[in-house]
């Protein structure tokens, strides 16, 4: 059994906690209906395209409006629970849907690369239903990255138009978070920012109405943290002479969707067989 992976007030915690649910329920139902319409196309050859992407954008569309209508309504919510009188105004939905959620690159273009990786892997020799597979496998990561994005574009635009809102934090909130987040969950983000994401990444958005005296908000969990990784690694230091902690978590400009977390190639003495991202992601505070 793990320790709680955030100490925070228990009404801003039970509010994230509770989006996070609605936000599993919007995933799986987008997926479901994906799938449902991906599964029952003829042959995935180019001539089922046009047909595809008249069915399943317009539900993309709506997954990702509902994403950032429900994070208006969960900041508005967590700014009443910190007693703060601030009314936000929802963005629209043309600033933080479709395009603009990753730098410009259509919906047209992302929702074809599902038909690209069954072709990759039909080249490739895997069996048809092998390949049809892998293309749902695609698809299942584009769409929950993408109302995951909706969730923190629209965080982010209310957030820097908001005068009291300072800055914000990150919120790890599914049943097994990796260390990635939770080393970025006790930093402190500047209103203007983007909180990074990953694929897979179920990290709410807390806006902060008052700054603390040092960037990093949770210094216990930080210090979990590295103990966890020192203990997985065998070495750890914190002024970053033995090992350099940036190689570990690394904050990059994706060039769809900005700011994306990642492990850098690493070589840990006497592990240098190890997988750093793989290594990184299990590991569990006791």
């Amino acid at each position: 059994m793990t320790t709680p992976l955030i100490d925070t007030n228990l009404a801003t915690e039970q509010v994230a906690r509770n989006f996070t649910n609605l936000f599993a329920t919007l995933r799986a139902s987008m997926v479901q209906q994906l799938h449902a319409i991906w599964y029952g196309l003829s042959d995935y050859r180019s001539g089922d395209i046009d047909s595809w992407l008249d069915l399943s954008l317009p539900i993309v569309q709506a997954a990702e409006e509902t994403s950032s209508s429900a994070t208006s309504t969960y900041l508005q919510m967590q700014l009443d629970v910190m007693g703060d009188g601030t009314s936000i105004v929802p963005p629209d939905y043309a600033l933080v849907t479709g395009a603009p959620l990753r730098n410009g690159v259509p919906p047209e273009e992302v929702y074809v690369r599902p038909f690209k990786d069954v072709w990759t892997a039909l080249s490739r020799g895997k069996d048809y239903e092998v390949a049809i597979e892998d293309g749902a496998n695609r698809l299942r990561q584009l769409v929950e990255t993408d109302i995951q994005l909706a969730h923190t574009h629209t965080a982010m635009n209310i957030i820097s138009k908001s005068k009291n809102i300072v800055g914000s934090r990150r919120v790890p909130t599914g049943s097994f978070t990796c260390a990635l987040c939770l080393i970025a969950s006790t930093q402190f983000y500047r209103k203007d920012t983007l909180m990074p994401i990953h694929p897979g990444c179920d990290c709410r958005v807390v806006p902060a109405i008052r700054e603390g005296g040092s960037h990093v908000v949770d210094k216990d969990l930080l210090d979990r943290i590295h103990k966890s990784i020192e203990e997985q690694f065998g070495l750890s230091d914190r002024a970053a002479r033995s090992i350099d902690y940036r190689k570990i978590l690394l904050t990059e400009n994706h060039g769809e969707y900005g700011p994306t977390l990642t492990v850098a190639k690493y070589n840990f003495t006497g592990k240098s067989d190890l997988s750093p991202a793989k290594r990184i992601n299990e590991l569990a505070l006791r």
